[in-house]
């Protein structure tokens, strides 16, 4: 293999920078290992996912957003579940998932109104099994607590809206404020910060606007 003369080297690199349209460090036979730093090579699409995740965030946000935890009695008249029901159609309706105790009664309710609107519902349940959670769930979350149970579900909503209820609601309203949650009520305990509401769309608006991070658009 003949040698190169010293003077041979320079005009073989203006060849590979001619040929490549930059400078190129090492070797002519690699003249691509350095691009990474010397030229960013652009994959179509890759700077413009940033501004893409950040408009689908805000598409969502528009959409509403929040995770909302409707608590009440798993036992209650057939005017407290049509509450329910109906608060679970405004939740969706907004965009809003709904979160809830997973069982009957105002939490089934809660999510079957929910899902009439295509809406999101999150179940999580004082049992050790997902089987147990109400057919609307989409998310069942087994726990295997108990009531213990009850300081969940608020802690994983952005605010609360309680609908009749007996001392089982009455925890979760406790629970509701030591996360810091708003809460709604619709015929539920009366106590301080429980914000009293007449209806559905009413509880869901005091939510909306008493969320630190909502507005009527939600998060």
């Amino acid at each position: 293999m003949p040698c190169l003369s010293a003077d041979a080297t320079p005009r073989i690199s203006a060849r590979w920078t001619q040929r490549c349209g930059r400078s190129v460090r090492g070797t002519p036979n690699r003249p691509r290992r350095t691009s990474t730093t010397d030229a960013p090579v652009v994959v179509a699409g890759t700077p413009r996912r940033p501004h893409r995740t950040k408009r689908l965030f805000l598409s969502g946000a528009k959409r509403g957003g929040m995770r909302v935890s409707v608590i009440g009695g798993g036992t209650v008249t057939e005017e407290k579940l049509d509450v329910a029901a109906e608060t679970g159609r405004s939740l969706a309706r907004r965009g809003h998932t709904v979160v809830c105790g997973g069982l009957g009664g105002v939490m089934e309710a809660a999510c079957r109104g929910a899902k009439a609107e295509n809406g999101r519902t999150i179940g999580v349940l004082p049992t050790d099994r997902r089987a147990d959670a109400n057919e609307y769930v989409d998310v069942a979350v087994a726990t295997g607590l108990g009531h213990a149970r009850n300081a969940l579900v608020p802690m994983n909503g952005d605010a609360v809206v309680a609908i009749g209820g007996s001392g089982g609601t009455l925890s979760e309203i406790g629970f509701s404020f030591v996360y810091d949650r708003p809460v709604a009520g619709l015929g539920t305990h009366d106590v301080p910060g429980v914000e009293a509401c007449e209806t559905p769309e009413e509880a869901v608006e005091y939510v909306e606007k008493a969320h630190p991070t909502s507005g009527s658009n939600g998060r």
